[in-house]
């Protein structure tokens, strides 16, 4: 749930749309991370 991120933005004085790069670059990393995972974790138990 990003509604904690509301209050934060707000503080810092920046909308959504300027992390929203930050966060799908980060999101596509930790989804190829976990895909490799779940493929070690199928082949090796």
């Amino acid at each position: 749930q990003p509604f904690w991120a509301l209050p934060a933005l707000g503080i810092a004085g920046l909308h959504a749309r300027d992390i929203m790069g930050y966060l799908v670059i980060v999101t596509i990393f930790v989804g190829i991370v976990a895909c490799i995972g779940f493929l070690c974790w199928a082949m090796f138990f």
